[in-house]
C-alpha cells in the first residue's frame, strides 16, 4: 500500500511512497485541488455538498459552484486511484461527500491536534508546526478563523514550553522556544521577558540587554511608545549585576505599554488595539494606513473604534462617516471636506454635482497631506455602504499610505455582498488594508468583565452561565452585568432579558423581509447545526428563489451563521427571544 504524507502547515503538498521503495512523488499546490484541503481539516464528516460548493466558492452562483466542486471532485479521485488509494478513501454521495482516514495517510493538522491534548506531547507538536496553515491558498475566509486557532494554540504551548524549560535550568532550550515565540508574534511582551531571562540564565546578560534595547528602540521608532513596567523592571535589574532578579508578574497578553486603558472594559483587544495604535505611530511619519476591525454584531468593532479615538483625541483630527441600509452618504463626505476647513459646506460651485463622494476623497487626501496633526476617517459600518462609499473608501484605502491618514473601517462580513466581499479581498491581498477579526471572549476574559463592573470576583459557575449565554459577546455580556447592579449582585444569579438587548433584537427582527422571518422561525424549530435539505423540509410554503433570499438575508443581517457543519442561529439571544415572542409576525 502506498504511503502518504498529507502537509498543512507551512504549505500545501501531498507526498506519496510506494511500499518498499524511497521514491517519492510530490505534489504542491498549483496541482492540487482546493477540495483536498478543506476535506482533511474535516476528516471523517459527512459534508453536504451545497454547503461544500458554498464554502469554497462563496463569489460564485450556485450552479457554478457545484460544477468546480465536481470537477475537483473528479481530479481528486483520479489522483488517489492512479495512486493505488482504495476507492472508499473518497465517498461522494448525490447530498454529501467525506473524506475518510486510512493509517498509510498521515495528516500534519491532525497529528499536531493529537499531540496538543497532552503536554509530553507539546514539544513534538510545535516541531510539526512548520508555518501558518494552509499559507499558499491566502486569506480564504474558511481558512482564516482555523489558522488563527491553530497560531494561537502553538504560541500558548511555547509560551509554556519556554516556562517549563527554564524551571528546568535548560536556558538554550527555553531560549529556542522564545525566539519562534516571537518569531510567531513579535508584540508579545511576555515572550520577550521570557527571552531576555533564558538568556540571562545562560550567563548572556549583554545579550539580553542588547534584546532590551533594541526592542526598546523600535517600539520608539515604529509604535512611538515605550516597554511597559514589567520589561522595564528586568532591565534595570541586568544593569544593576542582578544576573537573576525577582520574576514580576507575567502579563499573558502583548505588550503591555499600548494596552486599552483599564476604564475602557476593552476585554481581550489587546493586540487589535495594537494594531491601531502602530497605524498612529505610522501616520506621525506621513504613512497611513486603512484598517477594517471585522466582526459580527455583538463583538464590539464600533466600541473598540470610539475608544480608541476618545483615547487618543488629542493626536489625531477625527472624522466620521456612518452607513445606514438603504441610505445614501454623500451628504456625509462632503462635510467631511468642510470639517478639514474649517469653515462652512462648499459653495455648489466648488464641488461637481454629479460624483460628490469622489469629489470629497480627493479633497480629503489634498489636506489631510499638510496638517497639523494626523486625520483619522472613521467609516463606520461599511457593509452598509452604496457603491459610490465603497468607491471613495477603496480610493483612500489604495492612497492613504503616503499621507498621515489613518483610515479605520467596521465591517460585519456576513453582511458583505459578493461583488464588496471580492473587492475587499482584492485590497487585502495588495496589502492596500490590514484586517482586524475580532472573536468571541473566552470564559477567564468573561469574568474579567465581571470583575472589571462589578468590583468583585464571580464564582465560576456564574461565569460559565454569562458566557453561555452571551456566547463570548461582550455586548450581551455587558448588558447582563449591568442589568445586575439593579438587583441583588451577591445572588450571583443571572437577571432576565436586559431591555437594552430586547429592543435591539427586536428592531432587528423587525427589520428583516417576511421571507426571512419564516425562514429564522424555521430554524429555530431545527436542531443546531442544521442543513440545507432539512430547512428545506421544514419551509414547505416557499419555493427555491424565495427560501435562497431569504436565506442569504439571514446571513447578511447576522441572525443566521454558516458553519462548517451547516447553519445554524447566530446567537443564543436571538433564539430566546423568539420563544419569548413565540414566534412574532
Amino acid at each position: 500500500m502506498v504511503r502518504g504524507q498529507l502537509t498543512l502547515f507551512g504549505d500545501f503538498r501531498l507526498t506519496l511512497a510506494e511500499p518498499d521503495s524511497d521514491a517519492r512523488q510530490s505534489w504542491g499546490p498549483r496541482r492540487l485541488p482546493l477540495l483536498l484541503a478543506y476535506l482533511a481539516l474535516h476528516l471523517d464528516r459527512p459534508l453536504d455538498r451545497e454547503h461544500v460548493a458554498f464554502r469554497l466558492w462563496p463569489q460564485e452562483p450556485e450552479p457554478a459552484a457545484l460544477a468546480h466542486l465536481r470537477q475537483q471532485l473528479h481530479q481528486l479521485r483520479a489522483l488517489l486511484l492512479d495512486h493505488g488509494w482504495p476507492a472508499h478513501l473518497l465517498e461522494s454521495g448525490s447530498r454529501h461527500v467525506r473524506l475518510h482516514s486510512h493509517p498509510a495517510l498521515r495528516i500534519d493538522a491532525w497529528r499536531f491536534q493529537e499531540l496538543a491534548e497532552h503536554p509530553e506531547g507539546w514539544d513534538r507538536a510545535v516541531a510539526l508546526y512548520a508555518g501558518d496553515l494552509l499559507e499558499p491558498l491566502g486569506e480564504l475566509d474558511w481558512i482564516l478563523p482555523l489558522r488563527v486557532r491553530f497560531r494561537e494554540r502553538v504560541q500558548q504551548m511555547l509560551l509554556a514550553l519556554a516556562q517549563d524549560a527554564l524551571r528546568r535550568c535548560a536556558p538554550e532550550q527555553a531560549r529556542s522556544y522564545t525566539a519562534r515565540l516571537l518569531a510567531l508574534d513579535p508584540l508579545r511582551e511576555d515572550a520577550h521577558r521570557l527571552h531576555m531571562e533564558a538568556l540571562t540564565a545562560a550567563g548572556r546578560r549583554v545579550e539580553a540587554l542588547q534584546h532590551f534595547q533594541e526592542l526598546h528602540r523600535r517600539m520608539a521608532e515604529e509604535w512611538g511608545t515605550q516597554p511597559g513596567p514589567a520589561l522595564m523592571a528586568l532591565a534595570q535589574a541586568l544593569r544593576n549585576g542582578r544576573l537573576h532578579p525577582t520574576p514580576s508578574p507575567r502579563p499573558s497578553g502583548p505588550l503591555g505599554c499600548v494596552s486599552p486603558p483599564t476604564a475602557a472594559r476593552l476585554v481581550g483587544r489587546d493586540r487589535e488595539w495594537m494594531e491601531l495604535e502602530r497605524a498612529l505611530a505610522s501616520a506621525r511619519r506621513g504613512q497611513g494606513s486603512a484598517l477594517v476591525v471585522a466582526g459580527e454584531n455583538g463583538l464590539g468593532r464600533t466600541y473598540l473604534v470610539e475608544t480608541w479615538l476618545a483615547h487618543r483625541r488629542e493626536a489625531l483630527r477625527v472624522l466620521r462617516v456612518t452607513c445606514h441600509p438603504g441610505q445614501p452618504a454623500s451628504e456625509a463626505w462632503v462635510d467631511l471636506v468642510a470639517q478639514l476647513q474649517e469653515r462652512g459646506r462648499p459653495p455648489e460651485g466648488e464641488r461637481p454635482v454629479r460624483h460628490p463622494i469622489r469629489w470629497a476623497a480627493r479633497q480629503l487626501l489634498a489636506r489631510a497631506r499638510h496638517g497639523p496633526v494626523p486625520v483619522a476617517l472613521f467609516v463606520q459600518d461599511l457593509h452598509h455602504g452604496d457603491a459610490n462609499t465603497w468607491e471613495a473608501w477603496a480610493y483612500l484605502a489604495a492612497r492613504c499610505h503616503r499621507i498621515p491618514l489613518v483610515l479605520v473601517t467596521t465591517v460585519a462580513p456576513a453582511a458583505l455582498d459578493s461583488p464588496n466581499r471580492r473587492h475587499l479581498r482584492s485590497l487585502r491581498r495588495r496589502g492596500h488594508v490590514r484586517w482586524l477579526p475580532l472573536r468571541a471572549l473566552e470564559p477567564e476574559e468573561t469574568g474579567t468583565l465581571v470583575r472589571l463592573y462589578l468590583g468583585r470576583t464571580p464564582p465560576p459557575a456564574f461565569v460559565d452561565a454569562l458566557h453561555q449565554v452571551s456566547e463570548g459577546h461582550p455586548y450581551f455580556a455587558v448588558a447582563y452585568i449591568q442589568a445586575m447592579t439593579a438587583e441583588d449582585v451577591g445572588a450571583w444569579r443571572l437577571p432576565a432579558m436586559p431591555p437594552s438587548v430586547r429592543q435591539v433584537l427586536v428592531d432587528v427582527w423587525s427589520a428583516l423581509p417576511p421571507e426571512a422571518r419564516s425562514v429564522l422561525s424555521a430554524a429555530l424549530a431545527l436542531p443546531q447545526p442544521f442543513e440545507w435539505p432539512e430547512l428545506i423540509q421544514a419551509t414547505p410554503h416557499m419555493d427555491d428563489g424565495a427560501r435562497v433570499a431569504a436565506l442569504e438575508q439571514c446571513l447578511r443581517r447576522g441572525v443566521l451563521k454558516a458553519t462548517d457543519e451547516g447553519y445554524r442561529v447566530a446567537h443564543n439571544q436571538i433564539a430566546a427571544l423568539l420563544r419569548l415572542e413565540q414566534g412574532p409576525g
